[in-house]
């Protein structure tokens, strides 16, 4: 009869976790590509980085699951030799595709920003830079975690003899220090965005709207931090395959919140499809229900007033030029956004 130590098992909550987060940031990816391709007809670069994170966060979960298959998320006494070599190698595989993919769609939010405010010179420098020196640090995790022994098959396997390992506190604290990055640039992404977007000329609902999905990326941060928390009890390189199973989830959710905080801001056109959809559909619910008046005038000003407050109360929607004319706001529906080549009223 197994004992209560051999029946803790972590790895059934992780698979639950990462693949469960993985379907959501999969189905925002999506729609991001799909409005980027289908609504707005511009792939850009900041697009094809966003693919390329989603790619690697997905290789992140596949190793992962096959980690957990080895038996990750069990104690590490209840393992054979064989199923903790294949569990901390797959983790620590797949942890480096983890940082890569919190690491890269920072490139993205910085494409998008300067894409859409067409910053200052400093401003536009700063932005690249601190996701260029994000991304950097993200990619020296992988030397830096791939030579903590020599030879390096003993940084998982644990049969090799003779091997020399440096104490793990120096390479702990560089995946802390590298969580702080993240978590900096993740900030300041985010209060650049709503800083910038509260200047803009635009119903006070529509700013809400617009920081709120901008500022997204202050999730990742808190999700950073709460990583960052956990860090040092990979100090210990004890019972690994168990301890470390709150860092593989929180590694996985600060990925998928990065990459799906840089795509809600562009899923505006799919709101104003939507928009559009449901205003046809009240237009034509009130020409069915309501009888013919006597006055032509007076069912146009009505339905002109009707439609002028529905605008107000539809967040996603931003009127950027003067008012329309009676006729024309009851003839005329707003452009889609690939009729317009503001990049910035695809967001505003």
């Amino acid at each position: 009869m197994a004992s209560g130590r051999d029946s803790e098992n972590k790895g059934p909550l992780i698979l639950v976790v990462v693949w469960v987060v993985t379907c959501l940031a999969t189905i925002v990816v999506a729609a991001r590509l799909y409005v980027r391709a289908r609504i707005v007809r511009k792939i850009g670069q900041d697009d094809w980085l966003i693919l390329i994170s989603m790619g690697l966060s997905i290789a992140f979960v596949v190793l992962v699951t096959v980690s957990i298959g080895y038996g990750f998320g069990k104690h590490e006494d209840t393992l054979t030799p064989e199923q903790t070599r294949g569990s901390r190698l797959n983790a620590q595989i797949g942890s480096l595709f983890g940082i890569l993919a919190i690491s890269v769609p920072k490139l993205a939010v910085a494409a998008m920003l300067n894409r859409i405010f067409v910053p200052t010179r400093f401003h536009r420098n700063m932005v690249w830079f601190l996701s260029g020196f994000a991304t950097i640090v993200g990619c020296v995790c992988f030397p830096v975690l791939m030579t903590i022994c020599r030879p390096h098959k003993a940084t998982w396997d644990k049969r090799i003899k003779n091997a020399k390992c440096r104490n793990p506190s120096s390479s702990t604290d560089y995946l802390i220090f590298t969580g702080a990055v993240s978590a900096f640039v993740d900030l300041y992404f985010a209060v650049y965005a709503v800083v910038v977007c509260w200047k803009l000329k635009v119903l006070v609902l529509q700013k809400i709207a617009v920081c709120v999905a901008l500022g997204l990326g202050s999730i990742a941060c808190a999700v950073a931090i709460v990583k960052c928390v956990q860090l040092p009890t990979l100090k210990q390189r004890v019972d690994t395959t168990y301890r470390s199973s709150e860092l593989i989830i929180w590694t996985k959710l600060e990925a998928d919140t990065v990459i799906m905080a840089s795509c809600v801001p562009t899923l505006k056109p799919i709101f104003q499809l939507f928009q559009k959809k449901q205003t046809s559909q009240l237009v034509s619910a009130s020409y069915f229900f309501t009888p013919d008046p006597p006055d032509r005038r007076s069912h146009k000003t009505s339905f002109s007033g009707e439609s002028h407050r529905m605008k107000e109360l539809m967040p996603f929607h931003a009127s950027r030029t003067n008012a329309p004319s009676e006729d024309q706001s009851e003839d005329r529906s707003p452009p889609l956004p690939s009729e317009s080549g503001d990049e910035r009223s695809l967001i505003c």
